[in-house]
């Protein structure tokens, strides 16, 4: 009797254990149509954005004039799918110019995308 409730512990125990290191969990992404960045230019004359797409690692990535918002330039980014979510950024290198930064790799290749208008 008690070998047979020792091994069914064993065993179920050994289920548990392999079950926490086959379970991976996927990262979460944000919905499409969802503002996932956005940065003020140095002079308050444009905004950039970058937005979520219909599909996982892509990104429609704009540059909108902050008093009528209307699109000023625009493009689309992607982003190979990693291990986490994407972390993204975005700073202006001057006036006219925005730089979004997609970290996908725990920090490394960074990819930098550059808009200008």
């Amino acid at each position: 009797m008690r070998f047979l409730v020792a091994s069914v512990l064993v065993s179920a125990l050994a289920l548990t254990l392999l079950a926490c290191f086959t379970v991976t969990s996927e990262p979460s992404w944000p919905d499409p149509g969802t503002i996932v960045a956005v940065a003020l230019s140095p002079d308050e004359a444009a905004q950039a954005v970058l937005i979520s797409s219909n599909e996982r690692g892509l990104y429609d990535f704009e540059i909108r004039d902050s008093g009528s918002g209307g699109t000023l330039a625009r493009t689309t980014i992607s982003a190979p799918l990693g291990y986490h979510e994407h972390l993204v950024s975005i700073h202006w290198a001057g006036t006219r110019r925005a730089e979004a930064i997609i970290d996908y790799d725990f920090g490394d290749n960074n990819l930098q995308f550059t808009l200008s208008y």
